[in-house]
This record gives C-alpha cells, structure tokens and sequence, in this order.
C-alpha cells in the first residue's frame, strides 16, 4: 500500500469516527426527555446559537443534514455534536 492509499484509509477511518460522534449526538437529541437536554444546552459554555439551544429537536436535524454531507457542513455537524455530547457529559470522539 503507497502513501496515498494510506491517506485515504486513514481519511475514511477519520470520517466513520465523526459520523459516529454526530449519530451518538442525535441519539441523545432525539431520546432524552426535552427538558433534559434543553437544560444542558443551556450552558453558557457551549459553541451554539441560542435557537438551537432552545430546540433539540431542530438541533438534531441540523446535525443529521451535516452527517453525509461532502462540504464544510460535515465538519460543522461534528463540532456541534462535541458541543452536544460535551453539555451531557458523554464522551466527544
């Protein structure tokens, strides 16, 4: 196997990884009670726009638009996830 192929291999392994992060955010998203997760959002620590803190569940379609996406949107649907699973003290990667 060359370098380049190498690249790629670790590309996708890179890639499944955060696609897991942003599915484990979603689960908690969209399966913990709304109350739960809107007072975990509301940490003012958290890198989120406040309508997003006050709606989980368009927060979680946020994230899912992001998740095959092939731009810019993919690596923002894995910061927020961070975000998301920081807040419920969850594991980030």
């Amino acid at each position: 196997m060359d370098l380049d192929q190498l690249g790629i291999v670790r590309d996708r392994t890179l890639t499944l990884a955060r696609r897991a992060v942003i599915t484990r955010a979603i689960g908690h998203l969209t399966g913990t009670d709304h109350a739960t997760v809107t007072a975990q959002l509301a940490d003012p620590s958290l890198n989120l726009h406040d309508h997003l803190r006050r709606d989980p569940v368009q927060l979680a379609r946020l994230l899912a638009d992001g998740l095959y996406a092939a731009d810019g949107r993919f690596f923002g649907a894995y910061k927020g996830a961070q975000q998301v699973l920081l807040a419920a003290g969850l594991p980030t990667n």
